[in-house]
């Protein structure tokens, strides 16, 4: 929101820009729910403030602004200083990813139901998540998920913001989600075939699928290797299984040449590009792994 204030009698400067006036205002936002200074700065502005961490939800915030002049002394005769508290609003509650999916701005949400994890990687912290409705990527940048998970997990009331980037929808957590309330889960995919991939994939974005009997193109490529697309047909409908996620165990091994049973995750890029990505070489029926030891990351 906007912060307006009217001084008198005083002419706010801008430091170290050649136009200090009597001096400037000292802004600082302090945490009062969790304790301690959440954003602090000795600026002339608080617009910069904007470049700090957003304020969390369910929160009880102080902003404090007081005079100091081009010393950086605050002014005592008369003390110039104002304090307010702001309490945040609270998370919206939705009770599924589909509903997570439909979001359109930038508030808090909590999903109250339980959802399941079915693939996670280092980068970027990410985790895969879905329930009955739909599924959704956990993009973790921050680090802000300090509790530990195993695939077929369940997490309930995970907690943050929805945003997209590259045409995905990714939720970035506010808080930590705490231990998991269920593990072990059986999480059975959807078995779609390439053509309902290709009419609507959106649908299944992020959601952990099974197509059957395909074939896997390996004319440029003999072998999985990084970042790359590899067509899939079956009869005559085509779909693109592409190497997504690094660090899985077939990097490197042959591409099947039989007709062969995929599973993976439906992921986008740049917006329109959509592709099927397995999580290991057990998602990929005609791969054989050459190494009889690997080590589990």
């Amino acid at each position: 929101g906007d912060f307006e204030s009217a001084i008198t009698n005083f002419v706010v400067g801008e430091p170290g820009t050649g136009t200090e006036g009597d001096g400037y205002i000292s802004w600082q936002i302090l945490n009062v729910t969790d304790g301690g200074v959440h954003d602090s700065a000795v600026v002339y502005d608080i617009t910069v403030l904007s470049t700090f961490s957003p304020l969390l939800p369910d929160k009880t915030y102080l902003l404090n602004a007081v005079l100091k002049d081009n010393t950086g002394t605050d002014l005592t005769n008369p003390e110039a200083a104002y304090t307010l508290t702001a309490n945040t609003l609270g998370y919206i509650d939705v009770t599924s990813i589909a509903d997570l999916r439909a979001v359109t701005d930038d508030g808090y949400y909590r999903l109250t139901n339980e959802a399941f994890l079915t693939f996670q990687q280092s980068f970027r912290g990410q985790k895969f998540i879905q329930d009955a409705t739909g599924g959704i990527l956990i993009d973790d940048v921050g680090g802000v998920i300090s509790s530990t998970y195993a695939v077929n997990d369940g997490i309930t009331n995970i907690r943050g913001q929805v945003s997209e980037f590259g045409g995905m929808k990714q939720f970035v957590p506010s808080t930590d989600y705490g231990a998991p309330s269920s593990s072990g889960n059986i999480i059975t995919p959807q078995t779609v075939t390439l053509a309902e991939l290709t009419t609507n994939a959106e649908l299944y974005e992020s959601e952990l699928v099974e197509v059957v009997a395909v074939a896997i193109d390996n004319s440029t490529n003999t072998t999985f290797l990084n970042g790359q697309v590899y067509a899939m047909s079956q009869s005559s409908d085509n779909f693109d299984f592409r190497t997504t996620f690094f660090d899985v165990d077939y990097i490197d091994e042959n591409v099947p040449t039989v007709s062969t049973d995929v599973v993976g995750i439906i992921n986008e890029r740049s917006g329109s590009l959509y592709f099927l990505s397995a999580r290991d070489a057990d998602d990929i029926s005609g791969v054989t792994l050459s190494n009889d030891t690997f080590e589990e990351n």
